[in-house]
């Protein structure tokens, strides 16, 4: 009577990164061709494969044998019957001690997609001729923790370190180059390439967190490349009253380092967009601020839109090249300031021979300014004691009369503006600061008072105090 052969104790081990291999693409998301330069030398590390560690005992009549055997492995989505999934994996000459054999498998990239699957094994000994297929087949189950990373999964837990409240956590410790904590990729029309929701209502929640120490890092990086769809490189909501929807800090202290950086190749695309929500209160769209007294809080290349107004704490002035030295100086000019919103016009005029002449305003003018108008009349070339104005505005145009005939007369007319926007939104020139900034300042320090009663500092305390404050050390 035949003796029976048998695999005791059907799995031993599976090694837990080799099923979430199979799950995840074990090569991983490769950064865009285009923004990405190959790194070459030692630094590079090899992919991690699909494959993965079988260990099993192999009995005859129920005892241990030992010696050399050939198997073959194949893969099922079956018990019995069903369909084979993958290559056949035949290995050959195995040593097998006590019974106890250990192989290699690899049935690629797409053997493992969360559905159940039956390892089938035949054996032979080695320099036999027909295998003897063993019964029943092995299911493999998944290493626990490899369940996270099956389609669909997610994963939830608590932690109480205020420090380190983190469940799930990619650390890429390269110091240099293209290295990405987590890399996130939607082909979808309208899909995130990572998307992160920090649903508390209250405390300093974060729906996506980013931080490089790389001299070109970034801390947050997304690419979402359908090239049409609500697609978003990266989105970041938080419900919380002091919560950031994306977060980006890039720690070095030297180099191009970006907290955040974004980009739009669409002709109607924003690089940057920000949206702030609420109908009250003190919201902000975009926030920028910098710390060093010659760095810029925004910086833009190219032409800026207002539409609202503009305040500005400081003065407003224009930078260039200084026309005498441009290669060693600059040349600023400030803007005039008023209590009113005026527009100012001028010009030259030369009078006719009565020593009149009409001045003919912008087709425009009567529809966007209001009275009273301002005049400012300079005499060029002679002495024009009786110069005056003779006629105010009339729809688009005065008159002056009184000057030496012939001669040329400098011309300034400044107006109030009264566009429909202007007199829906009015600008009062004194206002009583509102209850909640009442005791702060613009500019404290020019008052002998601490920063910590600047206006900005009361609105972003979280900013200002967390910038002087050293990134955590450990296994972060």
């Amino acid at each position: 009577m035949k003796g029976k052969w048998a695999i005791a104790g059907g799995i031993l081990a599976v090694l837990l990164l080799a099923l979430a291999t199979g799950l995840t693409q074990a090569q991983g998301p490769q950064p865009p061709a285009e923004s990405v330069q190959p790194q070459g030398g030692a630094g590079v590390q090899a992919a991690l494969g699909t494959a993965f560690t079988y260990q099993g005992q192999l009995q005859y009549d129920g005892s241990p044998v030992n010696g050399n055997y050939d198997f073959l492995f194949t893969l099922w989505d079956a018990a019995t019957g069903g369909n084979q999934i993958g290559p056949d994996q035949q290995k050959a000459n195995v040593p097998v001690t006590n019974g106890y054999f250990t192989v290699e498998l690899d049935f690629g990239d797409s053997a493992f997609q969360g559905d159940a699957r039956w390892l089938a094994i035949a054996v032979r000994q080695t320099g036999g001729f027909l295998y003897v297929i063993l019964s029943p087949r092995q299911p493999l189950l998944a290493a626990p923790y490899a369940l996270s990373l099956r389609p669909g999964a997610y994963v939830q837990g608590a932690l109480n370190s205020p420090l380190l409240g983190v469940i799930l956590t990619a650390y890429n410790t390269a110091t240099t180059g293209y290295a990405y904590g987590v890399w996130g990729r939607s082909e979808s029309t309208a899909g995130r390439g990572v998307y992160g929701a920090a649903t508390a209502t209250s405390g300093e929640a974060c729906g996506v967190y980013g931080w490089s120490k790389s001299t070109a890092g970034s801390g947050v990086s997304g690419w979402a490349s359908a090239k049409s769809g609500d697609t978003y490189g990266v989105w970041g909501q938080s419900d919380s009253t002091a919560g950031i929807g994306v977060f980006g800090w890039a720690y070095a202290t030297t180099g191009s380092a970006y907290g955040v950086v974004g980009r739009s190749d669409s002709t109607a695309g924003r690089g940057v967009s920000g949206v702030a929500a609420a109908t009250s209160g003190y919201t902000v769209a975009v926030y920028g601020r910098s710390q060093s007294p010659d760095g810029y809080g925004g910086y833009f290349v190219g032409n800026v839109h207002v539409t609202g107004n503009l305040s500005v704490g400081g003065s407003k002035a224009f930078q260039i090249d200084h026309p005498l030295d441009p290669a060693g100086r600059y040349l600023y000019h400030f803007a005039v300031e008023s209590p009113e919103v005026r527009n100012m016009y001028e010009g030259v005029v030369t009078l006719d021979a009565r020593g009149e002449a009409v001045v003919t305003l912008p087709a425009y003018f009567s529809a966007l300014n209001a009275g009273p108008f301002r005049y400012q009349l300079t005499p060029i070339g002679a002495p024009m004691p009786n110069l005056h104005i003779a006629q105010e505005v009339q729809g688009n145009a005065f008159r002056i009369a009184g000057g030496a005939p012939g001669k040329k007369v400098s011309w300034e007319v400044t107006a109030v503006r009264n566009d429909p926007y202007v007199r829906d939104h009015p600008v009062p020139a004194e206002v009583d600061k509102p209850a909640g900034e009442r005791g702060t300042y613009l500019y404290p320090e020019g008052y002998g008072q601490p920063r910590e009663m600047g206006l900005d500092y009361q609105r972003n305390r979280d900013l200002f105090e967390n910038e002087t404050q050293p990134l955590p050390t450990g296994d972060r």
